[in-house]
């Protein structure tokens, strides 16, 4: 359904209780965010928030728990983005190469690289 259009909700509470329910079911096996369910069915959120709730009490719907998924978490270096914004020099070697110098470099670390580009064809 295009995002520009609402849904066409039917008027009578039977219809609606179907109607509603079958959104709650589709939202739960699309994956998607309730936000971007509602924008992609063209539904409004906050109605279907009120549905979901109402349907879930008075027992039209069981809604499934939640999965939760164990991820490892690990402390790592800066992210490129973050090591190319603090790099104090950045040089373009040949439009191939990029070095980016950050504070603390090792001077002759950088000639000898320098040294091994020059003679690169």
């Amino acid at each position: 359904m295009s995002q520009s259009r609402r849904c066409n909700i039917p008027k009578k509470r039977k219809e609606k209780v179907s109607f509603w329910s079958a959104a709650v079911e589709a939202w739960e096996k699309s994956g998607l965010t309730q936000q971007e369910f509602c924008r992609n069915q063209g539904l409004g959120i906050s109605t279907f928030r009120y549905w979901k709730k109402e349907l879930s009490a008075s027992g039209h719907i069981k809604i499934q728990p939640q999965e939760l998924i164990p991820v490892a978490i690990s402390v790592a270096g800066p992210s490129s983005e973050q090591a190319k914004s603090s790099a104090l020099i950045s040089l373009n070697a040949r439009g191939r190469y990029r070095i980016d110098i950050h504070e603390g470099f090792h001077s002759e670390t950088l000639e000898q690289v320098l040294e091994v580009l020059e003679r690169v064809p």
